[in-house]
């Protein structure tokens, strides 16, 4: 025989609530993942030649429905890539359309015609305040003007796979 509990509120040894019930019925315990949300693209991109300081989007985006709107989204994206001659290379976050985090030197190449691994891989904490859908996409960028190539995803026999996971942290 089976029983059923019924609280709103469980509160630790020393009287502080430590998990809560909301009105959904969610169970919401600070600093737990409440849910993740994950996406994967083969597409690679190579840009020959992309404009100065110019971003340009980069697969996969992923979009993730938060159910609490205090809680915070850990984004994190991973590809490989390479940069020939670029100077800095960037890489940015947007949670929709909306830049978040950019780092304009993520990578760094001098013009010396050489190709120079890229390690397009970010980790970054949101909080955007919304159980609304959010989408966070991802763009990269080179400062150099001419004679450049930078390649997000890239492979050369065997298809690579670029991820994106967004993970709610309750609050």
């Amino acid at each position: 025989m089976a029983s059923i509990l019924n609280v709103d509120q469980i509160n630790n040894a020393a009287g502080t609530s430590a998990v809560t019930i909301d009105s959904s019925g969610n169970v919401v315990i600070p600093g737990h993942v409440v849910q993740v949300v994950d996406a994967t693209s083969t597409t690679n991109t190579v840009l020959s030649n992309p404009s100065s300081n110019v971003w340009y989007s980069v697969n996969p985006s992923v979009t993730i429905s938060p159910k609490f709107a205090n809680s915070k989204i850990v984004i994190q994206h991973y590809a490989g890539g390479l940069a020939q001659d670029t100077d800095s290379v960037g890489l940015r976050i947007s949670r929709n359309g909306t830049v978040i985090y950019a780092n304009d030197r993520h990578g760094y190449t001098a013009s010396q015609n050489d190709w120079v691994p890229v390690n397009y891989s970010s980790v970054w904490t949101d909080t955007p305040a919304t159980t609304s859908a959010v989408t966070y996409s991802f763009e990269i960028s080179s400062s150099a003007s001419s004679g450049i190539a930078l390649r997000h995803n890239d492979y050369r026999n065997s298809v690579n796979t670029a991820f994106s996971i967004a993970m709610e942290i309750a609050q």
